[in-house]
């Protein structure tokens, strides 16, 4: 019984969850915006001015967000 209401439940919200993708509404943390000076520091971890950490430093954010960025970027 409990099994079919559980069911019944999942798929409403599976129904719900593909009108909202019909009307463009997007699920999720929003993508954490670059700083300004993000394209500078990458510049000087590229030419090896600064290390990883110390760019982590300068821009305020995680170890794995800086690297991460690089990659998208295509730095190194």
């Amino acid at each position: 019984m409990a099994q079919i209401e559980r069911e019944q439940i999942s798929q409403r919200q599976m129904q719900g969850i593909q009108e909202a993708k019909k009307k463009g509404i997007c699920y999720g943390r929003l993508p954490k915006q670059y700083p300004e000076n993000f394209l500078q520091v990458a510049r000087l971890w590229e030419q090896e001015s600064i290390s990883l950490r110390e760019g982590v430093e300068k821009l305020h954010v995680s170890h794995s967000t800086f690297s991460r960025w690089l990659t998208q970027h295509h730095f190194k």
